[in-house]
């Protein structure tokens, strides 16, 4: 059961080092061109992602029960303009006429606005944010393992690294047993 939380965690980190990876190029690159990214199904909705200026939109258009779309079939869909355009700008709230609460922190939008026969849901995030985020795991990961490669060393106390060549029985440190090998 321990092995499979490690492998678990290594994947997790493994994921989590590659998102920031990706959100770090789509900081980069929205500086020179606006990119969108989607994914439309059949008379259901959209989910979209598009990046701009150093900011991501997350977009999720649902179709209600009953309503038609022009989403007529499954498909991907890649779109990009230059020069970039600034995301919240084009966000006009007053075309979706957002009748639920617009959650604005300073970098961050989160609307929910139900439009003809659809519901939009769209987050506004900066890249920079989603690339800090997701890098806290691989370096949590990377400081636990130099620690437990510090500890590991000959010499020194298991518990908490301390240097031991001037003890014998116990840490001064950490007050630990000394097991000489």
């Amino acid at each position: 059961m321990k092995r499979l939380l490690r492998i678990i965690a290594r994947v997790f980190t493994a994921l989590s080092l590659l998102i920031s990876l990706c959100a770090l190029i789509f900081w980069i690159r929205g500086y020179h061109r606006y990119e969108s990214f989607g994914w439309a199904k059949n008379n259901q909705g959209s989910i979209t992602l598009a990046s701009s200026l150093g900011r991501l939109e997350f977009i999720i258009y649902r179709v209600l029960p009953g309503q038609q779309s022009d989403f007529t079939h499954h498909k991907k869909f890649y779109h990009f303009e230059t020069p970039p355009t600034d995301l919240e700008a084009n966000l006009n709230l007053s075309t979706l006429s957002v009748t639920r609460p617009t959650i604005r922190i300073p970098g961050f939008t989160l609307v929910n606005a139900p439009g003809m026969g659809t519901e939009n849901f769209i987050i506004l995030v900066p890249t920079w944010g989603v690339a800090a985020i997701a890098a806290l795991p691989p370096a949590l990961w990377g400081w636990h393992r130099l620690r437990r490669r510090h500890r590991a060393r000959p010499g020194f106390c298991a518990t908490c690294g301390y240097d031991l060549r001037a003890t014998r029985d116990r840490c001064p440190e950490c007050g630990s047993a000394v097991t000489h090998d």
